[in-house]
């Protein structure tokens, strides 16, 4: 894996491990608890609101980037902190009634470009970009070296090995450190619910399931998608490029409405299809019998989690 592949894993793996603690989407009041949500949601039991976990989140981001600049500095390097800048769409509203409710999604779509909670940020230029496109070859590879470690950060199976994870790593150790439900004591449940929904998406009624989903896709003229989650990332990947191509007059930009119209046209598209195949309830009954087993085989580790996540709520 190349160094700059191993930096993209990386952020990749950060984002998942901050959410490790409600793994499984949380979605609004039409979703139904699943066997897993009974325990990893008691993470979420702290008595804040939505506004006030995402001002968390953020704080903990940015500690989180000051860590990495400081253990770079100590590494010989210059990294300024800067933390991801919130764009797109929210997926832990992924079970969301108004995904299914033809008037919202007549309105706004997946609510990505535009919708009732949207904010027009805009998305600053990297300031780390310069700093590394200055450097040489080899300057470079130390320098990614430094700020994710080396291969052996994953083992075969894919396991990542924060210790091993350079300053992003080191990052998420002192991040982790303050959180009883992210260190060490209970990474190994969150790695195994981790595997647990990408081998979701593989059993085979999950596969049809997908299949029949992507051959009304077809029929209605949006063909190459293979998963509801398609659509989503597509205008999800557009926004973010073009906001971030455009700096501070990107909403100006007429695409930006070109691409507004495209998401409710693709969103109507899949409501409609995902409502021909009954997606929703057979996912639901396939995901909750499945998850009923992983529970039975780890209810010991399960139980204890949602002990400590109560215990850190109150």
């Amino acid at each position: 894996m190349s160094s700059q592949n191993r930096f993209r894993a990386a952020v990749v793996l950060t984002g998942i491990l901050l959410l490790s603690g409600c793994t499984a989407p949380t979605g609004g009041e039409a979703r139904a608890v699943s066997p897993i949500d009974e325990y990893l949601l008691a993470a979420e039991g702290t008595g804040m609101s939505a506004q006030e976990r995402r001002e968390e989140g953020d704080a903990r981001l940015l500690a989180r980037e000051e860590v990495i600049a400081e253990c770079m500095k100590e590494q010989g390097f210059d990294y300024i902190p800067a933390p991801p800048t919130p764009l797109g769409f929210d997926f832990n509203t992924w079970g969301s009634p108004e995904l299914d409710d033809p008037a919202w999604i007549e309105r706004w779509g997946y609510g990505i470009v535009d919708g009732p909670d949207q904010v027009q940020v805009t998305i600053p230029e990297d300031p780390n970009q310069a700093i590394v496109d200055g450097l040489s070859d080899s300057e470079r590879t130390a320098y990614y070296e430094a700020l994710v470690g080396s291969v052996d950060a994953f083992d075969a199976d894919g396991v990542y090995d924060p210790s091993k994870g350079g300053c992003f790593g080191h990052a998420e150790i002192v991040d982790a450190a303050d959180d009883p439900l992210r260190g060490d004591r209970f990474r190994a449940l969150n790695d195994a619910v981790m595997a647990f929904y990408t081998e979701l998406n593989e059993q085979q009624d999950i596969v049809a399931l997908n299949a029949r989903w992507a051959a009304c896709m077809a029929d209605e003229g949006e063909d190459g998608f293979t998963s509801p989650l398609d659509p989503v990332s597509e205008i999800n990947v557009s926004l973010q490029e073009l906001v971030k191509a455009g700096g501070e007059t990107a909403w100006d930009d007429p695409d930006i409405e070109r691409l507004r119209e495209r998401e409710i046209a693709l969103a109507r598209i899949d409501a409609r299809c995902r409502e021909s195949v009954d997606y929703r309830a057979t996912e639901e009954e396939v995901r909750f019998e499945a998850e009923e087993r992983f529970v039975a085989d780890n209810l010991a580790e399960l139980e204890a989690y949602r002990a400590a996540a109560e215990g850190a709520g109150s």
